[in-house]
């Protein structure tokens, strides 16, 4: 039995996926119970911490939404293990809304933990199916150099939440700004890896 698919077919369920796990994130916010219209404009200073992990969360979430799409424009199909991992990245993208409402609501080293943990995991797994689909033959118009700035694109990210953990454990507040370097460098990985 094949299991073979289109990456056009698979790229609409993944946009799917990831429209409804980036519109959750949204929910984190709010207003305390009790606002009244005269207390609105002090409640609506009380969220800028729910406002920053939306944001936060968002950019990130759609930081892996834009390299998949990279990844796809060079997918040939997806065999059956090429699904089964997208599958697993699917899922965790889905579960992005609730460590990103943790990091909101009970700010500390376990919810820093959780939230640099989940976003590794997705990283990760567009990573591994960048690597398994070079790997199985499934690119096309992939040199070496290519498949090896991609791979190093889509693992960078991890790397930064991973190493951030340690230093949750001491100061989550610096994790959160250890974070900053999945942006901050990506300018530079493209230089560096693909002239």
């Amino acid at each position: 039995m094949v299991y073979d698919r289109d990456p056009e077919d698979v790229a609409f369920f993944n946009d799917a996926v990831f429209a409804i796990a980036m519109t959750l994130l949204v929910i984190g916010i709010r207003v305390p119970a009790g606002t009244t219209s005269a207390t609105f404009w002090h409640a609506l200073r009380g969220i800028g911490d729910s406002l920053a992990s939306y944001v936060l969360s968002f950019l990130v979430a759609g930081l892996y939404w834009l390299g998949q799409h990279r990844h796809l424009r060079f997918m040939t199909r997806f065999d059956g293990g090429a699904l089964v991992i997208n599958l697993f990245f699917l899922m965790a993208v889905a579960f992005i809304p609730f460590p990103s409402t943790m990091l909101n609501r009970y700010f500390g080293t376990a919810s820093v933990v959780l939230y640099a943990s989940s976003m590794a995991v997705v990283g990760t797994l567009l990573g591994t199916l960048w690597l398994y689909s070079a790997r199985k033959g499934l690119l096309h118009d992939v040199d070496a150099r290519l498949r090896r700035y991609y791979a190093i694109r889509a693992l960078y990210p991890p790397v930064i939440f991973l190493l951030s953990i340690p230093v949750a454990v001491k100061a989550p507040q610096v994790a959160v700004y250890v974070w900053g370097l999945v942006f901050l460098a990506r300018p530079f990985l493209h230089r560096i890896l693909y002239r």
